[in-house]
């Protein structure tokens, strides 16, 4: 019912040539797709571009026509002011991966000066084996203190740009014009948390609660498009225990 969207991936610059990159950016743009890479990741990919073709990643993709398509850009670690400057531009959604960057090394995506110039931001987790937990809950907490210890300005990363990344922008980014916040008119997503339990008492500011104290485990419920699909530790579309059962017998626990 449209809330399955199929875009196009070129995955990153070191893993294609220019011909297929122009061939898949001409047929994004023809089917009015979305597309979908990893920018700038790690220093050696970003360096090795440059050394490649003279050009960062983003200024080589979008020669070559990838931003023509709405895009996400994942990762964006060592971009710099003038990527910033065309990934927003070109309206490109850079997406922020915390907690992935740090654990493989890649190091800290400069969030501040890309909401300086004006850029949407997201929020990933990046994959399974590349992050462990993949839990919003967590990359909003790091992806704030990150914005703050980086910088030596506590007002960075605030809790309404990091909210903000991992609700509206988000939506925006994938292009879904009816997601992101409550509101009316918009599909019925939404998440209720629990504000009673003790890490989150006193609870001065929902949002400072939420960034700062709360955690996934406080979760009440989620609903997607009016459907409950979790309410008070029980999944109403999944059966845990076969899933628990099958992956530890995949795994050989």
């Amino acid at each position: 019912d449209g809330r399955l969207k199929i875009e196009m991936s070129l995955h990153a610059e070191y893993t294609n040539v220019e011909s297929y990159i122009r061939d898949v950016a001409d047929y994004t743009l023809s089917h009015g797709l979305r597309m979908h890479v990893h920018l700038s990741e790690t220093k050696q990919e970003h360096e090795a571009c440059l050394a490649r073709h003279g050009k960062t990643p983003a200024a080589y993709f979008s020669s070559l026509g990838v931003f023509q398509s709405p895009t996400i850009a994942a990762h964006c670690v060592f971009c710099g002011e003038e990527d910033m400057a065309l990934l927003a531009k070109q309206g490109v959604t850079a997406v922020h991966n915390p907690c992935s960057n740090l654990k493989l090394g890649s190091g800290i995506m400069p969030l501040s000066h890309f909401a300086a110039h004006g850029v949407n931001l997201a929020l990933g987790t990046d994959g399974a084996c590349s992050n462990n937990a993949l839990d919003l809950f967590r990359e909003m907490y790091v992806a704030s203190l990150l914005a703050k210890g980086t910088t030596g300005d506590p007002t960075a990363g605030s809790a309404d740009l990091i909210l903000k990344m991992a609700t509206e922008n988000g939506a925006l980014g994938q292009g879904r014009s009816r997601c992101g916040k409550l509101a009316r008119g918009y599909a019925a997503d939404l998440v209720l948390v629990d504000l009673d339990t003790v890490n989150n008492i006193p609870s001065y500011d929902d949002r400072y609660t939420l960034l700062y104290a709360a955690s996934s485990r406080d979760v009440l419920l989620t609903m997607a498009d009016g459907k409950i699909l979790y309410e008070k530790g029980e999944y109403t579309t999944l059966d845990v225990e076969k899933i628990k059962a099958e992956m530890k017998h995949i795994c050989h626990f």
